[in-house]
């Protein structure tokens, strides 16, 4: 909770404020030329966004004809429980990164964007490592399994599994701080109940724990 207000809140103001920088001749930052946003973030936490502020951000850019920008290289092609995890929130973003999943563990990346911002020149969009001919394959592959075979109706399942299980521990266990995320893309913080809170209320994590879940987690898998 960055502005040290409910969740409902936080995810208010934080669109308010993005508006506001966007609009302001003097906020110091020009009219960009796109915007780029993760729907769950990765590396940041499992943190996912808002559903509400997701819609206010396409708003804003759609009003403003800035291309938004939806980054699925970890959430995407079924993780959340949608193919995209910005179709939870009922969205069409203008260009959408995708790899990992999509290449069926080999390496492959994807671009998808609106026609019209296809500025490419003859040539310019070739390179060594583009059009992976066993990637593009397996690619392929990969779609067409999760399609044909109701992925997504298993990442749902599992999710409420994972999410029902994860709830309870929190409830008998204060060292089990936020448990959150979309489908099976899910986050858990670890935390230290006996110390202190910063200033907007957060318990400090409980960094000497983690390794004993880890080898716990290993252990087990």
């Amino acid at each position: 909770m960055p502005f040290g207000v409910g969740e409902g809140k936080t995810a208010q103001i934080s669109a308010q404020y993005i508006e506001n920088v966007l609009d302001d001749c003097e906020s110091g930052i020009a009219s960009p030329c796109g915007m780029i946003v993760e729907t769950v973030q990765g590396e940041g936490g499992s943190i996912p966004a808002d559903i509400e502020w997701l819609k206010e951000i396409r708003r804003m850019t759609a009003e403003r004809g800035i291309p938004l920008i939806i980054d699925e290289v970890q959430t995407g092609i079924g993780r959340t429980g949608e193919m995209f995890s910005f179709e939870h929130a009922g969205i069409i973003p203008d260009v959408i990164i995708s790899s990992k999943a999509i290449g069926g563990s080999l390496p492959m990346s994807v671009v998808i964007y609106k026609e019209e911002l296809d500025q490419w020149n003859p040539g310019a969009h070739i390179g060594t490592f583009r059009g992976n001919q066993l990637g593009m394959a397996t690619g392929l592959a990969t779609l067409r399994y999760i399609k044909e075979n109701q992925v997504m109706d298993n990442v749902k399942a599992r999710s409420e599994q994972f999410f029902a299980g994860l709830n309870t521990l929190q409830e008998k266990y204060e060292e089990i701080g936020d448990v959150r995320g979309r489908g099976l893309m899910i986050g858990v913080e670890v935390v230290h109940p006996q110390g202190n809170k910063d200033r907007l209320g957060h318990y400090p994590p409980a960094e000497s724990w983690l390794p004993l879940f880890r080898k716990d987690a290993l252990r087990m898998a």
